[in-house]
């Protein structure tokens, strides 16, 4: 990525004011960037030149205005300069490494390193222990939000959410996997992608997750499905069908002009690409009293107002965005204050 180069002091005075906006620790700025904290760090310090498409996303992000560039400089110019000015220092450090003296006090350094932080040196892994529940709700919900915005391969899981709406329902996401398996993990943002991903690394989880029904693997490919113990139990059904949705789908407006009339509707729409899963999601719909209304080829439709309603009263969602999008989507549609509708429980 090429490199913004701006006035001193300017690149410091932005990233702060950036992450006040946005409301992040300076962790969270790092994880956004996808960069480590030593690297904010640097920017911060303004001991090198931020990314210009980092630099641009944050504008965006935080809403302030692009701070005044001086210059914009390719990443590999930015790198040669980078490289003269560290290897001069390193000289004037440690010497010449081409020299026995020279390497014989990088070898000391490093040696010393090792001592001080052994940890980081060592090569030695252990899987991540984790506690594995019994199937519940909980259990069955993220499930659904796997199946949903999920992504499974051999070593971790993670669900990826919108940055800019879905903040809340991503910290909803870890703490059902701290809950259930008793593990750390946090939301991070990233704000390159827009997005929040809640991710973990357990080669334990993933083989616990693959026990329920759940692949490793492209979803689409696989024509993913739920897991069939899930239709053991009607709050089963309700929990995944809530994840499928809160990741998945969500309500939108239909609006049509008929004889010089606006007619306004709220419908609610589960989007995928998997015919099986579509196929499950009418399935479960259909066992909690529900009509939806398929294409069998990317959606299943609730059409009936009543319906859309009750499925807000009954099933519920714990994504705040959606529930806040129906509100006013009611409030247009059917004129009806709907704030007693709250997150479910």
């Amino acid at each position: 990525m090429n490199r913004a180069i701006l006035d001193a002091g300017a690149q410091s005075a932005f990233l702060e004011a950036t992450r006040k906006a946005l409301g992040l620790t300076w962790d969270e700025v790092a994880a956004a960037c996808g960069v480590s904290r030593k690297t904010i760090l640097n920017w911060r310090q303004e001991t090198s030149p931020i990314p210009h498409a980092v630099l641009s996303q944050l504008a965006e992000m935080s809403g302030l205005p692009l701070p005044a560039i001086r210059e914009i400089i390719a990443e590999d110019d930015w790198h040669s300069r980078a490289g003269r000015l560290g290897a001069q220092k390193s000289r004037e450090i440690y010497g010449n490494p081409g020299t026995p003296e020279g390497r014989s006090l990088g070898g000391q350094v490093a040696g010393q390193r090792r001592r001080e932080k052994p940890e980081l040196y060592s090569r030695v892994t252990t899987a991540k222990g984790i506690q594995e529940p019994e199937r519940s709700p909980q259990l069955a919900e993220l499930v659904g939000i796997i199946l949903g915005d999920g992504n499974l391969t051999e070593h971790f899981v993670s669900v990826t959410l919108n940055l800019r709406h879905e903040r809340d329902y991503a910290e909803f996401v870890a703490y059902l996997f701290r809950e259930l398996f008793e593990i750390e993990i946090a939301p991070q943002p990233e704000v390159i992608k827009v997005t929040y991903t809640v991710r973990a690394s357990s080669v334990r989880l993933v083989e616990f997750l693959k026990g329920l029904g759940l692949h490793p693997g492209n979803k689409v490919e696989q024509q993913v499905s739920v897991p069939a113990w899930i239709l053991d139990a009607e709050d089963w059904v309700r929990a995944c069908v809530r994840g499928l949705m809160d990741t998945d789908g969500g309500p939108y407006p239909h609006r049509y002009e008929a004889g010089g009339k606006m007619y306004r509707y709220v419908k609610l729409n589960f989007s995928n690409h998997s015919r099986r899963l579509l196929g499950d999601m009418e399935t479960m719909l259909h066992r909690l009293g529900f009509t939806p209304a398929g294409d069998g080829q990317t959606k299943v439709v609730l059409n009936r107002q009543e319906e859309v309603l009750r499925y807000y009263t009954e099933v519920g969602t714990h994504n705040a965005y959606h529930l806040e999008r129906f509100r006013e989507l009611g409030q247009e549609s059917w004129d009806q204050d709907l704030s007693h509708i709250v997150l479910a429980p």
